[in-house]
């Protein structure tokens, strides 16, 4: 009897070849969808802080504005003082309120002004303070032309009745696929009153 061995055979190079070329294919593929993904996760990251951070200033801003104009002796303060000129670039806002019933607006947090320049909003609690940031890359340009919307607007009636915020923020980096900031816009109205 004679015993007969198989011959063990390996790949062949064409075969080698075609399972190079797909082995390559399929990490191309998955290579490419996890830098997809990345930048995705990159945008959706970029979105949510610019949405923070506009949601956190009109929320902030709206607190000092609800308590305009509580003039609970009757001074007869106005409870606002809009932007005296609203092309120059920096929207501002001042707003007064007699928190401690005392008559006077000396106190900290009853004269306070809001204002937006350049890409950062800031505020001052009381005449004497000096201005603080509140919050940075503002652009309040939602449209992306390049030219700022009024960060406040204030109702015409006398004395006014409401003011509408209007914040938009933007990422601090651009978009990777697209090259421009991500924008997020929040509007408040906020309703004035002299008293409770």
């Amino acid at each position: 009897m004679t015993t007969r061995r198989k011959a063990q055979r390996g790949y062949s190079f064409p075969e080698l070849l075609v399972s190079v070329a797909l082995l390559s294919f399929v990490v191309a593929s998955v290579g490419g969808m996890l830098v997809q993904s990345s930048r995705t996760n990159k945008v959706e990251r970029l979105r949510a802080e610019a949405q923070a951070s506009a949601r956190n200033s009109v929320s902030l801003i709206a607190q000092r504005l609800r308590t305009a104009g509580w003039d609970p002796l009757g001074v007869g303060f106005a409870p606002v003082v809009p932007d005296a000129d609203p092309e120059d670039g920096i929207s501002t806002v001042e707003v007064f309120n007699d928190l401690n019933a005392d008559g006077d607006l000396d106190d900290e947090g009853e004269s306070v002004l809001i204002r937006h320049q350049g890409s950062v909003i800031e505020w001052r609690s009381s005449a004497a303070g000096s201005l603080v940031p509140l919050a940075a890359d503002v652009s309040n340009d939602a449209d992306g032309d390049g030219v700022p919307e009024p960060l406040f607007t204030v109702d015409a009636s006398s004395p006014p009745r409401w003011i509408r915020v209007r914040v938009t923020a933007e990422s601090p980096v651009p978009d990777p696929r697209t090259g421009t900031p991500v924008r997020y816009t929040v509007e408040s109205e906020i309703a004035l009153r002299g008293s409770l």
